[in-house]
């Protein structure tokens, strides 16, 4: 699945926002904790320990994820570890894409791609009524963050 919203905010502040791992249970729909186990030499985060969850489903699950920050391009992947993927999900991703808008200056594009597959196809079928609302939730959730750190930097 994939969302795209082009954003009245900087691409660095966007990327900022989104590259915080460490700070996702605090605005992130769906995240319950987040604990960044290793940094690049630039501080950004490569693995990070989450704890994911959908009360409406009952479904809460811990898994290990593999990060990639790359400012130059204006991608964050982010990926469940094959060594630590033997939960619920049989894979987990997601790729942000944050670039300049060519429509309007000072506006941000950006593009989220989400990769979610249940080990258990009744949990798969659930998922696919409502996944396209997920990526739109997020790409809102990371706005509103976004907006947040704004005011509190201007401030």
């Amino acid at each position: 699945m994939s969302h795209t919203k082009v954003l009245p905010y900087s691409s660095a502040a966007v990327f900022k926002a989104v590259s915080d791992v460490a700070g996702y249970p605090n605005f992130l729909p769906f995240t319950i904790s987040s604990n960044v186990k290793s940094r690049d030499p630039a501080g950004y985060p490569t693995r990070a320990n989450l704890k994911v969850g959908y009360a409406k489903l009952g479904v809460e699950e811990d898994w290990e994820s593999i990060v990639r920050c790359d400012p130059a391009n204006g991608t964050i992947e982010a990926k469940s570890s094959e060594e630590h993927s033997n939960g619920l999900f049989e894979a987990l991703s997601t790729k942000w894409h944050i670039a300049p808008s060519e429509s309007a200056g000072g506006s941000t594009a950006v593009k989220l791609d989400v990769v979610v597959k249940f080990r258990n196809p009744v949990y798969d079928q659930m998922f696919a009524q409502v996944e396209g609302k997920v990526a739109s939730t997020m790409i809102s959730a990371f706005e509103k963050r976004v907006e947040e750190l704004d005011q509190k930097h201007r401030l």
